[in-house]
């Protein structure tokens, strides 16, 4: 791996290996790879899972993103996912992560998502978003999910959650997955009482060949 990352001019590789496989931990330890993240992934049947949750505000309504939410999901994105492995890792500058969420999610509603469901209040303005891709003909798997500060504790997340699954259902799509960070407990709370399953747990490594001692 490390002779392709220097024929390829690869300044850095994304590792997931499962907890229990303690021969690669130790192999990508040996090679000063830095632990940054462990990866949750929860999955459930679209029929089954959302029964434990419950919306709070009725004010708040989920629908397709516009164009016109665009500046609102970047200026959400910037400010979220800030427990992901990208800021763990000092390597990378946190102006580089805001950029990197907000080009996700940018790309994400000119069609790089299958589908982008936000949710809004009296305003019209968005207070959260999702990101849902299809993986087949009958699977699909949540991308980006995250909720504005100041729109938390409402119900919103339920929102958007409901309508993936509504769009999941028209789509003839049977299960959905999506994948966590381990440091963040409230959104392992969200899947668990929506009713999804633990599928995998993984720790994340990110490999710098140039900080590779022989």
């Amino acid at each position: 791996m490390l002779a392709e990352c220097a024929e390829r001019r690869i300044d850095c590789v994304y590792v997931n290996v499962d907890v229990s496989d303690t021969g690669s931990v130790a192999a990508l330890q040996a090679r000063q790879a830095l632990f940054v993240d462990v990866r949750v992934t929860f999955g459930g049947e679209v029929a089954a899972v959302s029964g434990g949750l419950r919306a709070v505000d009725d004010g708040i309504r989920a629908r397709p993103a516009v164009e016109t939410d665009v500046a609102a999901l970047t200026a959400i994105a910037s400010a979220s996912h800030r427990d992901t492995r990208f800021y763990a890792d000092s390597h990378f500058a946190s102006g580089d992560c805001h950029r990197l969420y907000e080009t996700w999610i940018e790309r994400s509603c000119h069609g790089y998502a299958d589908a982008v469901f936000v949710t809004d209040e009296d305003t019209g303005r968005a207070s959260g978003y999702i990101t849902c891709h299809r993986d087949g003909a009958a699977a699909a798997h949540i991308g980006l999910f995250a909720v504005a500060d100041e729109a938390r504790g409402r119900g919103v997340g339920r929102r958007l959650l409901d309508a993936t699954l509504r769009w999941c259902a028209a789509q003839d799509i049977r299960s959905l997955s999506v994948a966590t960070q381990g440091r963040n407990l409230r959104a392992l709370q969200f899947y668990g009482r929506a009713g999804f399953l633990v599928t995998a747990v993984q720790l994340c490594f990110h490999l710098w060949p140039r900080d590779v001692r022989a």
